[in-house]
């Protein structure tokens, strides 16, 4: 039987020396590289997919060898788990589906790898991850259900979630309907608000971490670098950047302390890219950065001309430079978005936004909206759109004084050719004198 040890990347390695494919030597030097990936921000690859990439294996031994890595992970065992499949992977290490055999109970068991576990800041953070998701109980949140060591092996036991990750759904089916879009950030703004409540701050919100249920309900998961609102000089030092570039708000980029505005900038450059197909900004990790800190936000409307303005509007609220410019809190964020769910307008009107022609709405024109309620002006209501009407105007008076006239024209025309005709057949007067 496999030690607990043998996470699956070690399995994989493992593997490929038995047969001679690589050395320890290059086992080595590619865990170095799939570590340095993750340090700089990008997402997690498999040992097996830069192996193809840099020409060490070919596709035909990655797949041999992955059968082989499934055939023995069958027979590993953690803690009171016996691993059945690889469920995914992330930065932080693979996912399994486990169960427990005597009672059945089937969980999705997260392990830190060997090499990540010997680095006390990844290991404080794998503790982080498993301390505040046991706190954690929301219906929009994955629950965390057990935490431990195994012969050297940490491992986190959570509910298993079966329906894929955003990300998947983006990266294989592109943008998705705006009414998805925003049902998802509802729920993802509910967790969040109970987060806030717990004053946690998660710091990593990104398409990868929201996940499907087989319902297609939306749950947000990875705590690993969630943190109290409140100052934590246990966990990260002041002026640390942490987060994902693509999704991370500027004060974040900064090294700032941050507070659950900086979730909210990070899940509407996750709205940003789930309605338009496109992260807001791209390029190397320092270059994205920079722009979410310095340049102005591409206008989502300008990839997908058919958002509707209130959705438009509550993006470019979520993703303010100033975090005082965005949502106080998720529950108000929260109310914007189930405002436009209903076809209603936001209260939510940031000043640069650019009303965008479009097909009109067929539900709740402007006429019987609530005076109370606040939208963003809609182009009929512009005034460009006041200046054309008022120059429609006079052009219609002007036509129709014109054609008073030229009606007067004619009628005098036709008096005139009348009574010069009524002369003609009028005899003139005689001359002669009458006979006596």
């Amino acid at each position: 039987m496999s030690t607990p040890a043998e996470s699956e990347h070690l399995l994989f390695g493992k593997i490929l020396v038995e047969r001679k494919l690589i050395t320890e030597g290059q086992l080595e030097q590619y865990l170095r590289l799939q570590i340095a990936e993750v340090e700089i921000g990008r997402p997690r690859r498999s040992l097996g997919d830069i192996m193809v990439e840099v020409g060490c294996l070919t596709r035909e031994q990655l797949d041999q060898t992955l059968a082989e890595q499934r055939k023995r992970l069958k027979y590993l065992v953690v803690g009171p788990y016996h691993i059945v499949d690889k469920l995914g992977s992330g930065g932080m290490g693979a996912v399994y589906r486990a169960h427990v055999p005597d009672s059945g109970v089937e969980v999705a068991l997260k392990l830190l790898p060997k090499q990540l576990s010997i680095d006390p800041n990844f290991l404080m953070r794998f503790r982080r991850e498993a301390n505040v998701g046991m706190e954690l109980n929301h219906p929009h949140i994955v629950r965390t259900l057990d935490f431990g060591e195994s012969k050297g092996t940490y491992y986190i036991a959570m509910e298993v979630v079966e329906g894929g990750t955003l990300e998947h759904h983006l990266t294989v089916s592109g943008a998705i309907p705006e009414r998805t879009a925003l049902k998802i950030t509802r729920d993802l703004l509910g967790a969040l608000q109970y987060a806030h409540e717990k004053n946690v701050v998660h710091r990593d919100i990104k398409p990868s971490n929201i996940l499907f249920d087989r319902e297609g309900k939306s749950k947000l998961t990875d705590f690993g670098l969630a943190k109290a609102e409140a100052p934590d000089p246990q966990f990260m030092n002041q002026g640390t950047t942490v987060g994902t570039p693509h999704y991370m708000a500027p004060e974040q980029a900064r090294g700032e302390d941050l507070d659950i505005r900086a979730d909210l900038y990070a899940l509407g450059a996750t709205l940003y890219h789930a309605v338009t197909g496109r992260t807001p900004f791209s390029g190397s990790s320092a270059a994205v950065m920079n722009s979410h800190l310095s340049k102005e936000l591409p206008p989502p409307e300008s990839i997908n001309p058919n958002l509707s303005l209130g959705c438009i509007a509550i993006i470019k609220t979520l993703m303010a430079k100033d975090r005082n410019h965005r949502y106080a809190t998720p529950t108000i964020a929260k109310d914007d978005v189930e405002r436009v769910l209903r076809g209603e307008a936001p209260v939510a009107n940031p000043p640069n936004l650019s009303p965008v022609p479009r097909p009109p709405r067929s539900t709740s024109p402007p006429e019987t909206h609530k005076p109370h309620e606040t939208e963003p002006r809609a182009p009929d209501r512009s005034p460009s759109r006041r200046s054309h009407r008022s120059r429609r105007m006079r052009w219609s008076v002007i036509f129709l004084f014109a054609g008073i006239v030229w009606l007067i024209c004619i009628l005098l025309m036709i008096w005139l050719i009348r009574d010069v005709r009524s002369q003609q057949q009028t005899p003139p007067p005689s001359n002669q004198q009458p006979t006596l």
